[in-house]
Order: C-alpha cells, then sequence, then structure tokens
C-alpha cells in the first residue's frame, strides 16, 4: 500500500494520495487502507516516511567526486514537480506539526549527516583544511539545488551541480604544492 501512495504522489502530488487511490492502486479494500491509517495526515505521513530517496553512500574518492556521484543520482528526482511537492510538504508542515517534523527531521538529518561524516574523512585525511564547516558546506549544497529548481524553476543540469558542489567546497580544499 504504502509502494502505491509512493507511486501515486510522484505521479499526481499530494492531492492524489487518498485512501480510495491507494486502495485502488494497491489492490485492496478500502476499508483495509483505513485500518492502517484512519486518518488522511496518517497516510499521508507514512507515504513521505517512505519515500525512497536512499541514503547517500561516499566510497574512497575525493570528496568532490563522491558528494557529486551521490546528488547526480538524484538529480531526475529534484527535476520532478513532486520533489517541490514533497520537500514543501515537509517544511511547511514540520512548523505545525510534530510527526511531521520528525520525518523531515529523519529524512534531513541522515541526508545531512553523512555529507558531514563525508567532509569529516576528507578533513582527516588532508583533503580539506581543518575547521571546514561540514554543516553549512552542506547546506550551502542542498540549498542552491532546492533554491534553483524549486524557487527559480531550473532544471538541474550535471554542468549546474559540478558548479555548485565546486563553489561549495573551493575554499576549503588544501593546497598541495608540487616540487
Amino acid at each position: 500500500m504504502l509502494q502505491a501512495a509512493s507511486e501515486l504522489l510522484r505521479s499526481g502530488g499530494m492531492a492524489a494520495v487518498t485512501h480510495q487511490a491507494v486502495a485502488q492502486a494497491a489492490g485492496v479494500g478500502r476499508a483495509t487502507v483505513y485500518r492502517h491509517w484512519p486518518k488522511p495526515l496518517d497516510l499521508m505521513l507514512a507515504t513521505l516516511a517512505n519515500m525512497p530517496a536512499g541514503p547517500f553512500t561516499f566510497g574512497d574518492g575525493s570528496i568532490r567526486d563522491e558528494i557529486y556521484r551521490n546528488f547526480f543520482d538524484r538529480i531526475k528526482w529534484f527535476n520532478q514537480t513532486v520533489a517541490g511537492t514533497v520537500i514543501g510538504a515537509l517544511v511547511s508542515g514540520a512548523e505545525h506539526d510534530e510527526a511531521i517534523a520528525q520525518i523531515r527531521d529523519g529524512l534531513f538529518g541522515r541526508f545531512v549527516g553523512n555529507i558531514e561524516a563525508a567532509i569529516a574523512a576528507a578533513v582527516t585525511r588532508g583533503e580539506l583544511a581543518a575547521g571546514t564547516p561540514a554543516h553549512t558546506i552542506a547546506a550551502m549544497i542542498t540549498g542552491t539545488i532546492m533554491f534553483e529548481r524549486h524557487m527559480l524553476g531550473s532544471s538541474i543540469t550535471p554542468e549546474m551541480l559540478a558548479h555548485i558542489i565546486d563553489t561549495a567546497l573551493m575554499p576549503w580544499f588544501v593546497k598541495r604544492v608540487v616540487e
């Protein structure tokens, strides 16, 4: 049922996620959906919590390449209209509802935490300078992507993504002098 709800959210936005639509898409009775999620908000929260954003995973490549690879894998989702709907629902709903705030914090907290851990590792191996503000860099990259896409309506291209990441990281790279 949650998979059906996620598909409805992707294709039709939040208004498409109703008990009746989920029941029909999942091939179950409407009473079954109501039994699991009695209120529409319960159904929406479960759907948002089930969105397959997937964790960022970092390998042994340069911090720039690893961040780029992780964001590149998500460009298609960011460029969909539903991404703005989901992000907007989480941001606005979290202001007034603790359950939505917990979902927001869980999704974005893991996301930012993984970037921060990768940046800390890059500092440890000498790729980035000590004191590199990991949280600020994560916010600069994600904030710029969201602003470009959802405020200005620009599609995020691979070139734009590279420029955003390079701009955020550039001041913190350790300069190596080759003799």
